[in-house]
């Protein structure tokens, strides 16, 4: 794994379909264009996850979001404007903008609104989403020190080094249909509606 600390490195990488590490609000996340099946897949390969399991995606404004999902109930609605962006993922009806690969082929994409500063500068230089999802083998802890993660992954990734102090939990994951609210996860925000 590659460290760098120029975050336009980061940016070139992910339009060119590479895979980067860098942290986020909650845990390291690895990221890539969610549009470039061939990176989709790579993040699959080196997590070891089943591609049966779907990915969760990030943009940079709670406005982008409606661009990805095919509605938002009002309960969904009021979770966006309470907790994003921030370290919470809602699980809603995707748009058709969404690719397959990325989902699983389900009907539903994890959607999110980082608060994590860095993250919202990467997106906001480019024209897509990103992928998003925990730097760590299927099944496994998440690494909450680069040198360990540096030391497990392959060097044709980049990893943004921001000199951050890593949190070990991950985003809360909450999915909404209709009116039906369900906490697949309890991560690192608390829901209270």
């Amino acid at each position: 794994m590659k460290i760098v600390e120029d975050i336009n490195i980061i940016i070139e990488n992910i339009k060119k379909g590479g895979i980067v590490a860098i942290p986020t609000d909650t845990v390291i996340g690895f990221a890539c264009n969610m549009f470039d099946q061939k990176a989709v897949e790579k993040i699959y390969k080196i997590k070891k996850r089943p591609t049966s399991q779907p990915l969760s995606i990030a943009v940079k404004d709670n406005k982008e979001i409606n661009k990805y999902v095919s509605d938002i109930p009002h309960i969904a609605s009021k979770i966006i404007d309470k907790y994003f962006p921030g370290r919470v993922t809602i699980i809603l009806e995707k748009s058709d903008l969404v690719p397959n690969f990325v989902v699983s082929n389900t009907r539903y994409v994890g959607i999110r609104v980082p608060g994590d500063e860095y993250i919202l500068k990467i997106l906001n230089n480019l024209e897509f989403p990103i992928v998003l999802t925990s730097a760590n083998i299927h099944g496994q802890r998440n690494f909450n020190n680069y040198i360990d993660l540096c030391n497990s992954f392959s060097d044709e990734i980049y990893f943004f080094d921001n000199k951050k102090n890593f949190v070990d939990v991950e985003s809360t994951i909450v999915k909404c249909v209709g009116d039906d609210v369900e906490i697949i996860r309890k991560g690192a925000e608390e829901i209270i509606l």
